[in-house]
Protein backbone atom coordinates (compact mmCIF):
# COMPACT_ATOMS: atom_id res chain seq x y z
CA UNK A 1 0.00 0.00 0.00
CA UNK A 2 1.47 3.37 -0.93
CA UNK A 3 1.89 6.21 1.59
CA UNK A 4 -1.12 8.14 0.28
CA UNK A 5 -3.45 5.18 0.68
CA UNK A 6 -2.05 4.46 4.14
CA UNK A 7 -2.63 8.06 5.19
CA UNK A 8 -6.17 7.98 3.85
CA UNK A 9 -6.90 4.70 5.65
CA UNK A 10 -5.52 6.11 8.91
CA UNK A 11 -7.62 9.27 8.49
CA UNK A 12 -10.75 7.22 7.80
CA UNK A 13 -10.16 5.06 10.89
CA UNK A 14 -9.58 8.11 13.09
CA UNK A 15 -12.63 9.85 11.67
CA UNK A 16 -14.81 6.77 12.33
CA UNK A 17 -13.47 6.37 15.86
CA UNK A 18 -14.14 10.04 16.61
CA UNK A 19 -17.70 9.75 15.30
CA UNK A 20 -18.31 6.77 17.58
CA UNK A 21 -16.80 8.43 20.66
CA UNK A 22 -18.83 11.60 20.12
CA UNK A 23 -22.12 9.83 19.36
CA UNK A 24 -25.19 9.76 21.57
CA UNK A 25 -26.79 6.36 22.31
CA UNK A 26 -29.36 7.07 19.58
CA UNK A 27 -26.61 7.92 17.10
CA UNK A 28 -24.66 4.79 18.04
CA UNK A 29 -27.69 2.67 17.25
CA UNK A 30 -28.10 4.53 13.95
CA UNK A 31 -24.45 3.74 13.14
CA UNK A 32 -25.11 0.06 13.88
CA UNK A 33 -28.09 0.06 11.52
CA UNK A 34 -26.02 1.72 8.79
CA UNK A 35 -23.24 -0.84 9.22
CA UNK A 36 -25.79 -3.67 9.21
CA UNK A 37 -27.38 -2.48 5.97
CA UNK A 38 -23.94 -2.02 4.41
CA UNK A 39 -22.91 -5.57 5.35
CA UNK A 40 -26.15 -6.96 3.94
CA UNK A 41 -25.55 -5.16 0.63
CA UNK A 42 -22.01 -6.53 0.51
CA UNK A 43 -23.27 -10.06 1.25
CA UNK A 44 -25.86 -9.78 -1.51
CA UNK A 45 -23.21 -8.73 -4.01
CA UNK A 46 -20.85 -11.46 -2.84
CA UNK A 47 -23.50 -14.12 -3.38
CA UNK A 48 -24.11 -12.77 -6.87
CA UNK A 49 -20.38 -12.97 -7.65
CA UNK A 50 -19.90 -16.36 -6.01
CA UNK A 51 -17.43 -14.78 -3.55
CA UNK A 52 -17.85 -17.19 -0.64
CA UNK A 53 -15.26 -15.64 1.73
CA UNK A 54 -16.78 -12.15 1.36
CA UNK A 55 -20.30 -13.56 1.73
CA UNK A 56 -19.41 -15.41 4.91
CA UNK A 57 -17.53 -12.45 6.38
CA UNK A 58 -20.32 -9.97 5.63
CA UNK A 59 -23.07 -12.25 6.92
CA UNK A 60 -21.06 -12.97 10.07
CA UNK A 61 -20.57 -9.25 10.72
CA UNK A 62 -24.25 -8.52 10.01
CA UNK A 63 -25.22 -11.30 12.41
CA UNK A 64 -22.93 -9.86 15.11
CA UNK A 65 -24.56 -6.45 14.68
CA UNK A 66 -28.02 -7.99 14.97
CA UNK A 67 -27.00 -9.81 18.15
CA UNK A 68 -25.63 -6.55 19.56
CA UNK A 69 -28.87 -4.72 18.75
CA UNK A 70 -30.86 -7.58 20.29
CA UNK A 71 -28.74 -7.48 23.46
CA UNK A 72 -29.66 -3.83 24.03
CA UNK A 73 -33.39 -4.55 24.25
CA UNK A 74 -35.03 -4.18 27.65
CA UNK A 75 -37.53 -7.02 27.42
CA UNK A 76 -38.66 -6.46 31.02
CA UNK A 77 -39.62 -2.80 30.69
CA UNK A 78 -39.69 -2.28 26.93
CA UNK A 79 -43.21 -3.52 26.40
CA UNK A 80 -44.60 -4.41 23.02
CA UNK A 81 -41.97 -2.45 21.09
CA UNK A 82 -39.10 -4.40 22.65
CA UNK A 83 -40.95 -7.67 22.08
CA UNK A 84 -41.57 -6.82 18.42
CA UNK A 85 -37.95 -5.76 17.86
CA UNK A 86 -36.79 -8.98 19.50
CA UNK A 87 -38.98 -10.94 17.10
CA UNK A 88 -37.66 -8.98 14.09
CA UNK A 89 -34.05 -9.47 15.15
CA UNK A 90 -34.65 -13.22 15.59
CA UNK A 91 -36.29 -13.37 12.15
CA UNK A 92 -33.28 -11.58 10.67
CA UNK A 93 -30.70 -13.76 12.42
CA UNK A 94 -32.51 -16.87 11.22
CA UNK A 95 -32.81 -15.41 7.71
CA UNK A 96 -29.07 -14.75 7.57
CA UNK A 97 -28.32 -18.32 8.62
CA UNK A 98 -30.54 -19.56 5.80
CA UNK A 99 -29.03 -17.08 3.34
CA UNK A 100 -25.54 -18.27 4.20
CA UNK A 101 -26.40 -21.95 3.89
CA UNK A 102 -28.46 -21.58 0.71
CA UNK A 103 -26.54 -18.74 -1.00
CA UNK A 104 -29.88 -16.97 -1.11
CA UNK A 105 -29.98 -13.38 -2.33
CA UNK A 106 -33.73 -13.43 -1.66
CA UNK A 107 -33.17 -14.16 2.05
CA UNK A 108 -30.64 -11.31 2.26
CA UNK A 109 -33.11 -8.98 0.55
CA UNK A 110 -35.85 -10.03 2.95
CA UNK A 111 -33.68 -9.26 5.97
CA UNK A 112 -32.54 -6.01 4.40
CA UNK A 113 -36.13 -4.92 3.77
CA UNK A 114 -37.15 -5.57 7.37
CA UNK A 115 -34.08 -3.91 8.83
CA UNK A 116 -34.45 -0.93 6.48
CA UNK A 117 -37.93 -0.35 7.89
CA UNK A 118 -36.64 -0.61 11.46
CA UNK A 119 -33.83 1.79 10.54
CA UNK A 120 -36.30 4.30 9.06
CA UNK A 121 -38.42 4.13 12.21
CA UNK A 122 -35.29 4.65 14.32
CA UNK A 123 -34.37 7.74 12.32
CA UNK A 124 -37.88 9.13 12.82
CA UNK A 125 -37.62 8.93 16.61
CA UNK A 126 -34.37 10.88 16.85
CA UNK A 127 -34.27 12.91 20.08
CA UNK A 128 -35.40 16.50 19.58
CA UNK A 129 -32.68 17.88 21.88
CA UNK A 130 -30.22 18.02 19.01
CA UNK A 131 -28.10 15.14 20.28
CA UNK A 132 -29.89 12.52 18.19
Amino acid sequence: MNAGLQAFAAYRETNAATAIMDASPHQLTALLFKALLDKLAIAEGAIGRGDVPSKCDSISKANNILMELKSTLDLTNGGQIADELDRLYEFSISGLLDANLQDSVEKIRSVRAVMSEVNEAWIQIAPARGDG
